[in-house]
């Protein structure tokens, strides 16, 4: 990997493969790489190397740098200086990310290849990258502290310079540099210990943030007010620390600052709640300590830090917190669901066991839409939680929610036919029970993607092929609307006589199929209902772009009669939409007339019409 790729992968989260130079340049980029003064030496004065353009090579994202960055990186001073000598402008050129080869200097930490590259070109100092990032920056993030002695030296006004995001030499040196040149930098300009990047966090938010005691003493030292400042989500330096691994800092803002544990964050949480959402019980086990009654805090999704972890998978946290407070297990959000619920929806057996255990009558509680913790495992897929709320509570299997949807309903809706399998052997029953708009779980199943799961349903209760909901819809009416080729397909072949049925709005599975984007879907179903008359599509107004695509497309054999005349004779609507790829296939599809012809004329003038349309364009229904 080219080592230009390799700081930006350090710098902005992602490594980038090379492509590399061109084969002309592969010697003078592997001796560069290598550090070969002597190879380099040599191939320069070969005189293959002229300019600019010699020296620059391109990622195979085309993002461009150059020898004189590759070098710069590697921190080879000879190489650096033999390729200045023959490139004395590559000084002030720039890669991909606008850096010049003294921001990889910098980088890289070599004061010798950064006193080189700055009396090459002193004003590449005050040059910010792409992400408004100096050379100043780059020293303060690498940590070496002589070269940030040295460059502001050379340019005592970067000290203030922020970058696009408004983060300062001591926000960068507070995240990844070290104590010598955090306290450098905060001698030489007090007022930046208070100064907030774009997101309002200060550098004592960046420190506790990177888990870096001996700076998060500082700071909180010399800026006792930053202990309080929050960010723009409402997050002090206790948030921030709370959320990491670190008690010695957690102790020591503690300490400093009593109060910042009830300080609550834009959505109401607390560091506790922080602390809950993630995975270090020391500092769940101090936070609590020092404010017991932040236990029943609720933010404002009224949910306590027990809700919190209970939907996460730190099982040692979720004991500590409901022994704590065992009234915490009753407590409802504002949706009405309690730690349980959150449990069976985080998908943790062991601590779904455990709250259970606690406090049983929890498995029966339904929360604001008459959802239990059944209701949420099937929908989130864990089969084990499945399996032991329903042994802990058969009759469970039989709540049906504000929606008249039961558990088997949830799970014919999502995804996993095992959950399927495993609700519908419990309770056969449920196969037909109807929600409160007459749909079964097949119906519902029907109108998303799982083939598995809605043969599963067909197979164990035929009779619900051809079952109405409320609507007059069949499952293959769904499966129509959905989209779903194999479904269809699936659907069709178990029940023909469903092509034909129409709903309470006079709709066949053939009309929701229309007014989908499937092509694939309406001509299944039209290959499928050989026997359709004029009448089928009434109340329907086809377009004529779809009409042509979909019928001229088949086998004319295959395609019903009303349909064929449709469209041979253009019985449809917006001809003059059709393109000329249209018009063509009309022609030698459907054996459309010639001499066809609308208010716009003849419609085979608009193939020699170099105005219009060539391709086709997005099929669709237009109902009346």
């Amino acid at each position: 990997m080219f080592g230009s790729d390799l700081v930006f992968g350090v710098l902005y989260g992602s490594t980038l493969p090379p492509q590399g130079p061109p084969k002309s340049q592969d010697e003078l980029f592997a001796a560069v790489s290598a550090g070969d003064a002597d190879a380099v030496q040599r191939l320069l004065a070969s005189g293959s190397f002229t300019g600019a353009n010699d020296m620059v090579f391109f990622d195979e994202y085309g993002e461009k740098s150059t020898l004189l960055h590759e070098a710069s990186l590697q921190g080879d001073v000879a190489v650096v200086r033999l390729l200045l000598t023959a490139w004395p402008e590559g000084a002030q050129a720039t890669d991909g990310w606008d850096r010049v080869p003294l921001h990889l200097a910098c980088r890289n930490g070599s004061i010798e290849l950064v006193k080189l590259l700055f009396d090459q070109w002193p004003d590449g100092l005050k040059l910010g990258d792409g992400r408004g990032e100096t050379p100043l920056h780059y020293a303060a993030w690498n940590g070496s502290m002589e070269l940030v002695r040295f460059l502001l030296l050379q340019w005592p006004k970067g000290l203030t310079v922020a970058d696009r995001w408004g983060v300062t030499l001591l926000h960068a040196a507070a995240s990844h540099g070290d104590t010598e040149i955090v306290r450098f930098l905060a001698q030489q300009w007090p007022d930046g210990l208070k100064l907030a990047d774009v997101w309002g966090e200060t550098p004592l938010h960046k420190a506790a943030d990177s888990n870096n005691t001996e700076i998060v003493l500082f700071l909180a030292q010399q800026c006792p007010d930053c202990l309080k400042l929050a960010d723009v989500y409402g997050w002090t330096p206790f948030h921030a620390a709370a959320s990491g691994d670190n008690i010695e800092i957690v102790r020591f803002l503690a300490q400093q600052c009593p109060d910042c544990l009830k300080l609550a964050d834009d959505g109401g949480q607390t560091p506790l709640h922080i602390a809950a959402s993630r995975d270090n019980i020391e500092i769940v086990r101090f936070l609590a300590q020092q404010l017991p009654d932040g236990l029943k805090l609720a933010d404002d999704g009224g949910q306590t830090p027990l809700h919190i972890a209970a939907s996460r998978d730190n099982i040692e946290i979720v004991r500590f917190l409901a022994q704590q407070c065992p009234d915490c297990l009753k407590l409802a959000d504002v949706w009405g669901q309690t730690p349980l619920h959150e449990a069976a929806s985080g998908g943790n057996i062991e601590i779904v066991r455990f709250l259970a255990q606690q406090w049983p009558d929890g498995l029966k509680l339904a929360d604001d839409g008459g959802q239990t913790p059944l209701h949420e495992a099937a929908r989130h897929g864990n089969i084990e939680i499945v399996r032991f709320l329903a042994q802990q509570w058969p009759d469970g299997l039989k709540l049906a929610d504000d929606g008249g949807q039961t558990p088997l309903h949830i799970a014919a809706s999502r995804d996993n036919i095992e959950i399927v399998r495993f609700l519908a052997q419990q309770w056969p029953d449920g196969l037909k029970l109807a929600d409160d708009g007459g749909q079964t779980p097949l119906h519902i199943a029907a109108s998303r993607d799982n083939i598995e799961i809605v043969r599963f349903l067909a197979q164990q209760w035929p009779d619900g092929l051809k079952l109405a909901d409320d609507g007059g819809q069949t499952p293959l009416h769904e499966a129509a609307s959905g989209g779903n080729i194999e479904i269809v397909r699936f659907l069709a072949q178990q029940c023909p006589d469903c092509l034909k049925l129409a709903d309470d709005g006079g709709w066949t599975p053939l009309h929701y199929a229309a007014i989908g984007d499937g092509v694939q879907v309406i001509q299944l179903l039209l290959a499928q209902w050989l026997e359709a008359s004029a009448a089928d599509t009434d109340g329907l107004k086809v377009e004529c772009r779809f009409l042509v695509d979909t019928v001229c497309n088949l086998n004319l054999n295959e395609v019903p009669q009303a349909w064929k005349e449709a469209a041979v004779d253009l019985q449809c609507s917006k001809p003059e939409d059709l393109s000329k790829t249209d018009v063509q296939l009309w022609l030698d599809g459907c054996g459309g007339r010639p001499s066809w012809a609308d208010i716009f004329g003849a419609l085979v003038d608009r193939l020699k019409d170099p105005e219009a349309k060539d391709g086709q364009q997005e099929t669709g229904f237009m109902t009346s």
